[in-house]
């Protein structure tokens, strides 16, 4: 299995850029993260760090043979975290130790870990995004269904798609109300599947017989807008059933939930049950 270091980052996913790695259709491969402040908070610090820059991705990588409008079924298959966690929130860092899988937070506060990607992308077709920014290319989400077990779908731009990621967090809560969630090194294994036609042009994920729409925009507002009208727009064209039925199935059985809301562009999803959909033939999944 091929196993990419973090040696490359990208703090912006840009159309210029070139791949620094290429894997080919259905490969496993493992891609290895730096923590969302690329080193800058170390262990010992008696005081919140000044910080430079944030959110490296590691990539950019090339998936062969890969067209724009194809659509990328990226396989989250496992999330291992390196070293320890960290917040910064409210003065100088708080370490945790990531083993056993669980975080002691405080006497008598322990969670159970639940590692996610923040930052997953492909680059657009023209012009440059901060890897702090999300929106119809991905980027940095910070959804937290984003995790093992997951498959989001993502539209490629360009040849190749060139796909970055980072910012994993060994636990985070809807919202990332804090502006973190436990921040971490990594080392994730992916597998990337090409399909001609996907469901959205937007992100969306399939997990645990859920299909969830993700929408990022300058507010909650419209992001929330958005995500319900995008769901029912693909109900509509895969299904039985109309665009106003569409409206309503989702008003009765759909989870509108927050992704997060301290981003540059909030972020929402529309989630509902796979199974409660008339779908004229069984979706490209």
């Amino acid at each position: 299995m091929q196993k990419f270091s973090d040696d490359s980052i990208i703090w912006d996913f840009a159309a210029s850029l070139a791949p620094a790695y290429v894997v080919e259709p259905g490969e496993v491969f493992g891609v290895k993260t730096a923590d969302a402040l690329h080193g800058q908070v170390r262990e010992g610090m008696t005081q919140k760090p000044a910080i430079q820059r944030a959110n490296p991705a590691t990539g950019p990588i090339a998936i062969q043979g890969v067209q724009p409008g194809q659509t990328l079924a990226v396989d989250i298959l496992g999330i291992d975290l390196v070293g320890s966690g960290y917040l910064t929130f409210g003065g100088r860092p708080r370490f945790f130790k990531q083993q056993g899988g669980v975080i002691h937070f405080a006497p008598g506060v322990i969670m159970d870990i639940a590692p996610m990607i923040g930052t997953i992308g492909v680059v657009p077709a023209t012009g440059s995004i901060s890897t702090h920014i999300p929106g119809d290319h991905g980027g940095n989400m910070d959804t937290r269904d984003v995790a093992r077990g997951a498959t989001l779908y993502l539209t490629a731009q360009v040849d190749g798609g060139l796909l970055a990621l980072g910012d994993v967090h060994a636990l985070q809560g809807d919202g990332e109300t804090s502006g973190q969630g436990i921040e971490t090194e990594a080392e994730v294994t992916l597998r990337v599947r090409v399909l001609d036609a996907g469901l959205s042009a937007r992100p969306y994920i399939y997990k645990d017989n859920a299909l969830m729409v993700i929408v990022s925009a300058e507010s909650l507002d419209i992001a929330a807008k958005q995500a319900v009208e995008e769901a029912a727009q693909l109900i509509q064209r895969h299904s039985e059933l109309g665009y106003d039925e569409a409206r309503m199935l989702l008003s009765l059985i759909g989870d509108l939930r927050v992704g997060q809301i301290v981003n540059p562009w909030k972020t929402m999803r529309m989630s509902f049950p796979l199974a409660a959909v008339p779908w004229r033939v069984p979706l490209p999944l």
